[in-house]
Parts: structure tokens; sequence; C-alpha cells
């Protein structure tokens, strides 16, 4: 007895130890696991930013906070934020480099710049938005000084058309020139308290608003009334002093605006006349930007214009390439816009793709002439791989089916002459035809297809069956019987 107890007692001390083992094993994994998570947890608190501040003299109680994405699908980071009741503010987001945008309140703008981490606080007076707005905290110097760039460079719109009135040609280029150089002065003095993230973009900045300057300057000569100034030859030279492959500030609103510029110079050089009067235009500037553009700048200016196209105009005039841009641009936020819009087509009237198939001879037989008929179509995906024995045993066996069926017409067609006719026709919607085109076996990959494909069509010629594989006709007979019943009902129903 004596013996069982102390048995007892040892096992309830190894259980005791087993227990203490596990609880310890378990925190081990936890702190493993915590340690694992660590660094991305710091990295995760190093890029939240956040934007507070005050209103003084409040007249409007909200304040709203941009900071823009240039890439197309990808969200801006925006907050309208109501005044409290000392009408402070405050914004956080979650940014991965520095980044551009603007404080809107009421009727009045301003740009503001934050990097990774930072805290910046803003205050100004309502009644004197433009002139009372300063900046604290982290990237405070960065701030003010675009604060300061703007109010003392910025021009209006009304301001410019004048400046294009009143000057020359040469006046004009030798304002803008003065302008630039006064600009990067002013730059170069402020080195020393900028970051060098934003001394970087505004090198760049002053740029381009100085070529857009100058665009547009060209562009109001061009579109002026009565007689036109010549302008000199050597006037767009300027496009040679700025970057056209800056990828590093793509996030510039400037540089972007110098791309589309610079596209619309490239196409009224190429093709001497107006967008609205060019029906292939987006293909022009789309070959354009493939030609005159590489890596980032060109799959913007492509996506811009891409964009354009499917939501102003419709699928009916984007070509195969461009779905296929949409399915192979390695910017991924392109993609996930582009791939968006084509599943929103069916929000617009798009004509339906026009089918003309190309038989064994090389005629052509428009979908069109068959409508009327109920038509079975084999499509031949490997003909030259066929054995013919095998080929003729299902010509026979195909002529034995269809001798029952004396409404049928056949037409047999290879799948290499005519695979676009087919996707067109199997896929009459739309949207399922760019789907086929996305997901099209590209050039040099090799996919295994049935040896035939059988569709049927109804007397309206749309497809009512699509067989990739029926080696003995059985899913297309049946289909046909389904056809020429219904056809027998609706005979039966219309008699007198």
């Amino acid at each position: 007895m004596y013996f069982l107890h102390l048995v007892l007692i040892k096992i309830l001390d190894v259980r005791k130890t087993v227990k203490k083992a596990i609880v310890s094993m378990h925190k081990k994994i936890i702190l493993f696991i915590g340690l694992l998570l660590m660094p991305l947890l710091l990295m995760a608190e190093a890029n939240n930013i956040s934007i507070s501040g005050q209103v003084l003299n409040a007249d409007d109680k909200q304040v709203r906070i941009v900071l823009h994405s240039f890439v197309p699908g990808e969200e801006d980071h925006a907050s309208t934020t109501s005044l409290d009741d000392k009408n402070n503010f405050q914004f956080v987001a979650y940014i991965r480099e520095a980044m551009f945008g603007r404080i809107y309140y009421g009727k009045h703008s301003a740009v503001i710049f934050v990097e990774p981490g930072a805290q910046l606080q803003i205050v100004f007076d309502a009644s004197n938005f433009a002139t009372s707005i300063r900046f604290s905290g982290d990237g405070a110097k960065d701030n003010n000084y675009l604060s300061k760039f703007y109010l003392t460079h910025e021009i209006s719109a009304n301001d410019l058309r004048e400046k294009f009135k009143k000057n020359t040609v040469e006046e004009f280029v030798a304002w803008t020139r003065k302008r630039k150089e006064n600009q990067l002065i002013e730059l170069t003095s402020s080195r020393p308290s900028l970051s060098p993230a934003l001394y970087t973009y505004q090198q760049a900045n002053i740029d381009y608003l100085w070529a857009n300057d100058l665009f547009a300057y060209a562009g109001q000569l061009q579109n002026a009334k009565g007689k036109k100034t010549k302008l000199p030859e050597n006037y767009y030279s300027f496009i040679d002093e700025v970057k056209l492959h800056n990828y590093d500030v793509i996030y510039l609103d400037s540089y972007r605006s110098f791309l589309t510029n610079y596209m619309q110079y490239l196409y009224a050089n190429a093709y001497k006349m107006k967008p609205e009067e060019d029906k292939q235009y987006y293909n022009h500037i789309y070959e354009l930007a493939a030609e005159n553009l590489r890596a980032l700048p060109k799959y913007h200016v492509q996506a811009v214009y891409l964009v354009e196209a499917i939501s102003y105009i419709g699928l009916d005039v984007v070509k195969d390439e461009y779905i296929e841009f949409a399915n192979e641009c390695p910017v991924q936020p392109y993609k996930n816009e582009l791939h968006e819009l084509i599943k929103m087509q069916n929000v617009f009237e798009v004509k339906k793709p026009k089918v003309v198939f190309m038989d064994k001879n090389g005629r052509e037989v428009p979908l069109s002439v068959l409508k009327g008929h109920i038509v079975l179509v084999r499509f031949d995906n490997n003909i030259q791989d066929t054995d013919p024995a095998e080929l003729k045993k299902r010509d026979e066996m195909l002529q034995q089916q269809l001798a029952a069926f004396k409404d049928v017409k056949f037409l047999q067609l290879s799948m290499i002459d005519n695979r676009d006719a087919y996707e067109r026709m199997v896929y009459a919607d739309a949207n399922d035809y760019l789907k086929s085109i996305i997901n099209r076996p590209k050039p040099g990959q090799q996919v295994k297809l049935p040896d035939w494909s059988y569709v049927v069509l109804n007397r309206e010629g749309l497809v009512v069956s699509n067989s990739l594989d029926d080696p003995n006709n059985e899913l297309a007979i049946e289909k046909l019987k389904v056809i020429l019943q219904q056809d027998d009902q609706i005979a039966a129903e219309q008699a007198p």
C-alpha cells in the first residue's frame, strides 16, 4: 500500500513537471513569434503618419486632407474631419514612401508633403488662409518652404493667359527662364533645411512647371483665332533639358502633366489633326507612348489613355493588345484598375463583335449568312496531327447522326484560321470576349487542346452549346434535338 502511494505521488510530480514544461514551451513559442513580428510592428509604426492642427477664427467646421497617389486603382489617403469644440482636427494614415497631398478648408487649399513616420502640425487663420498657414513638428521646414514657394510663384490661369496675350514668343520664353532661375536660387539657399527627398522632388518640380508653361503657351498660339504666330524652330528644345524617364518623381503632378503634354506634342507632329477628329486617337497615343517612353512613365501614359478609352468610349474601340497590356503590366495597381474597368463594361452599350469565318478554301463565311438555320460547327484544333482513318471514322459517324436532321447545316473549320472568330462567336458578350483575350495562350506557350470543338448555333446565330471535347458528338446531337423539339412545340402552339 505504501509502495502504491509513492507511485501515485511520483506520477503526480511527473504530471506537474510536464505541465510546467508545456506552459514554458507555450511562453517560448509566443515570445519567439513576438520577436519575429516585432520588426514588422516597428516598421508599421514607423510608417504611420499624423497630421493635426487648429483653425483660428473658424467659419467652417470641416477640414479635408488628401495624400495623392498617382496610380489608377490605388486609392488616395483621404479624410474629411470635423473640428472639435476647440477647432482642432487630426488625420492619420499609413504610408510607405514620401507623398504629396493637399489640405482643404472651404474654398482654400495648400500643398503638403509628408514622409513615413511624420507627426506634422498645421495652424491657420480661416480669414486669411494662404498667408497665415504655418507648420510645426516633423517636416515643418519642408512644408513652410512649399507654402512660401507656391504663395510667391504660383500663377493663376487668368494671369497666365494675360501673359500669353501681352508677350511675344521671345518675351514669354525669357520670362519663364528667369522665373525658373529664381526658383532654383531660392531652392538652393533653402537646401540645408530641407529633407533630401523634398529637395530632389522640388528640383524636378521646378523643371516640369517651367516646361508645362511653355507647352501651354504653344498650345494657345495654335488654338488662337486669326493670324497665328509661328514658333521658332528651336522652341521645343526645352524638352531636351528635362528628364523624360524620371521614374523617381512620378508622384509629382507637374511630371505627370508634362508626360501628357509631351504625348500631345508627339501626336500633333505625327498626325497633324485634332484628337476629336481621329477615330484611331487612342491607338496612336498608345503606340507613341510605346515608341518614345519606357518603364514606369510608359506604363503610366498607356494606362491613363487606356482608362480614358474604356471609360468614355467603350470597349468596341479597345484593341486586343490593350487588354494584353492590362494583363501583363508589371505595375499591379494599373493592372487592377484596368481589369476592374473591363469587368464594369456591362454598364456600356458595346457593339457585339462581328464574326467572319474562313473556310478551308480561304473563302469568308460571315456568321450573319447562317442566321435562320440551325448550324453545327466543328473546329479542328489539331488537324495536322490527326490520324486520317480516325478523321474519316468521325466524319462518317457525324454524317449518319445528322442525316436525321434535315434542317441542320454542318460547317467544318480549322481552329488555326478561325481562332478569333471562334472567340468572338462563343464570347458574344463583350465582357466574356475580353476575358478570353486575357486568358489566351501567349506565343510559344504550349496548351493542350482537344482535337475537336463543337459549337451549335440557333436560328438567331447565337451559341447554345459549346463542347470543347465531345468524341462521339453526344452533347452536340442532344442539343440539336432539343432545339428542333422547341421549334416543333412553337409551331404547334402557333398553328390555327
